[in-house]
């Protein structure tokens, strides 16, 4: 590589963080704190989602991410992955803390969740379509009517907290 000031590898917001640890605490530590940081955001999403919705729905949430995808061995493999799902995780705990106060604060809750998560992380980005889901699907569990998901602009048949398709007549 001779032009070295033309290579654009890429942008990650999270060398803010990772610069000073590796300065300190060289790799190893920091895949420490990434898989603490993984592990803390992420159980504090799930135990936020279980309290306004149920276990069932969080296991149903969870087990796909768990099982289908590399989340358990990022902190090892890949501490920038591990600190993009932590941002994702942050931006679902922010959504389901927002939704305790109405919708206007779940949306604020997935605005400011979603900035962290496209600074953290532009161009390592697991887990997407997911995450889309849990926020879209936790507003209206924590919320607990349809008229809140509705006043989203969206039309859904679905709401989590019955686990059926809606018999309802929309108007």
């Amino acid at each position: 590589m001779e032009n070295v000031t033309d290579y654009f590898r890429y942008w990650a917001g999270y060398t803010v963080l990772t610069r000073p640890m590796l300065a300190l605490w060289g790799l190893e530590g920091l895949r420490m704190v990434s898989g603490a940081l993984l592990a803390v955001s992420g159980a504090a999403a799930l135990i936020t989602v279980a309290r306004a919705s149920s276990r069932a729905y969080v296991a149903g949430l969870a087990l796909p991410l768990l099982v289908a995808s590399n989340v358990m061995s990022t902190p090892s493999s890949s501490f920038g992955f591990a600190l993009s799902y932590a941002a994702a995780l942050l931006a679902v705990l922010l959504t389901a803390l927002g939704a305790r106060h109405g919708i206007e604060r779940a949306v604020l809750g997935a605005i400011v969740g979603a900035a962290i998560f496209n600074y953290a992380t532009q161009l390592t980005t697991p887990a997407i379509p997911w995450m889309i889901v849990c926020i879209r699907n936790h507003v209206g569990v924590a919320v607990g009517s349809r008229r809140a998901v509705r006043r989203l602009g969206r039309r859904s048949r679905w709401h989590p907290r019955e686990n059926r398709p809606s018999t309802e007549r929309r108007r």
